[in-house]
């Protein structure tokens, strides 16, 4: 009789240990699973079209009022692929100015003043003169002369686009002194559908 007791207490330990080693190695399994096959990381909105320079500080800006933002500033020209231009058209935004009164040859620098500061900043960011999406080619405004120019840049993320640009023109000139009157300008777009502006030219 204690001899049947013995076996039947040997079984259901034989049992309990069986049940224990199956669910080791089922945690195990389910651990090795778990480093081959991590789970994804969250999917994030990479959309930095927000993030813009503001204006160089060594100067004091103005808001140009709405009214007076004209094509001279906002322009952008759309060529659909394969090189057929179609026009060029205006965006949506700000226009920031400074007026610079009696400057010397020597103090006027719009190179390193505006686009040199400008394209350090957004050649880091990946803008551009140019972009494409959607079978057209988008490029900004580029424009030299002896009083003046403008150069941009723009930008295309999740079908949605932004243009930054920029130039100077002297406004008055003194050709013994070599003095000049002259104006820092920069355009900010506001942040616009890609099929908006496809839409305009249609």
């Amino acid at each position: 009789m204690a001899r049947k007791k013995l076996i039947i207490l040997s079984v259901i330990v034989i049992g309990i240990i069986a049940v224990l080693l199956m669910l080791a190695t089922k945690k195990e399994n389910n651990a090795i699973s778990t480093k081959s096959s991590p789970a994804p990381f969250p999917q994030t909105n990479t959309t930095d079209l927000s993030i813009v320079p503001s204006p160089p500080n060594k100067f004091i800006w103005t808001k140009l009022p709405q009214s007076e933002v004209g094509d001279l500033y906002n322009r952008v020209s759309i060529t659909k692929e394969p090189d057929v231009f179609l026009q060029e058209t205006e965006l949506p935004g700000e226009v920031w100015f400074t007026n610079l009164k009696q400057v010397s040859s020597d103090d006027f620098d719009p190179e390193k003043d505006l686009y040199a500061y400008y394209r350090v900043k957004l050649d880091a960011s990946k803008w551009s003169s140019k972009i494409k999406g959607s079978g057209y080619e988008l490029s900004t405004i580029d424009s030299d002369g002896g009083l003046g120019s403008s150069t941009g840049y723009i930008k295309l993320d999740q079908n949605k686009i932004r243009a930054i640009n920029m130039g100077y023109s002297v406004t008055a000139f003194d050709k013994v002194t070599l003095i000049r009157d002259a104006k820092y300008w920069v355009f900010v777009s506001n942040i616009t559908s890609l099929a908006d502006i496809v839409e305009q030219v249609e």
